[in-house]
């Protein structure tokens, strides 16, 4: 793993993990709801972007191809 997608970033586990990627030197993208981001660190390694169901085909298009190589939901 280089580079990782975290839906639900900003919850309990999801920032847990995200602080573990980070000490792992694994880039994040970040998902979670629209001003969901308190429990997200602020680290050149971190990406965020809003996400909900409403939204899921823009960030498709918005999330750049074939650099991500794990998903964790």
């Amino acid at each position: 793993m280089r580079n990782v997608i975290v839906s639900g970033a900003n919850g309990f586990i999801g920032s847990a993990l995200v602080n573990k990627l980070i000490e792992e030197n694994i880039k994040v993208l970040a998902l979670d709801m629209k001003g969901c981001k308190n429990n997200i660190p602020s680290h050149d390694l971190v990406t965020y972007m809003e996400f909900d169901m409403s939204n899921s085909k823009t960030i498709l298009e918005d999330v750049e191809k074939d650099k991500y190589d794990t998903f964790i939901h």
